[in-house]
């Protein structure tokens, strides 16, 4: 993943990190496209008003809709959508048994565990 303030400064990075490095086995040629200058307007999906949650913390709430008055005035266009699958998703791959299955995949191998194989 790629974390930046921009979506250019993001693209910078992934350009830098696209690049072919013959001194590593695993690098491959990846040739990045060049996407020119981004579009005048673009749309962004967020949560509809019945499923954001700020977890009673305003002042998270008050910076979310600033936030999408300054994505609005940058030529956005808000497209709000319900993202209860998406936390019904999240509550399976995080709050299931798939995280005992990857836990106790990796336990042997956490710091400071102490197993006849990693003493």
């Amino acid at each position: 993943s790629i974390f930046a303030l921009t979506v250019s400064d993001a693209w910078r990075v992934f350009q830098s990190a696209a690049k072919f490095d013959p001194a590593d086995s695993y690098s491959r040629k990846m040739p990045a496209p060049d996407l020119g200058a981004p579009p005048p307007a673009f749309r962004v999906g967020v949560p509809d008003a019945t499923t954001r949650h700020f977890f009673g913390d305003d002042i998270q709430a008050i910076n979310y809709l600033s936030a999408l008055s300054v994505l609005t005035d940058m030529g956005a266009e808000i497209i709000e959508i319900d993202f209860q699958p998406l936390y019904q998703i999240a509550e399976m791959l995080y709050g299931g048994v798939w995280v005992a299955e990857r836990y106790a995949a990796i336990d042997p191998d956490l710091p400071g565990k102490t197993t006849p194989d990693n003493p």
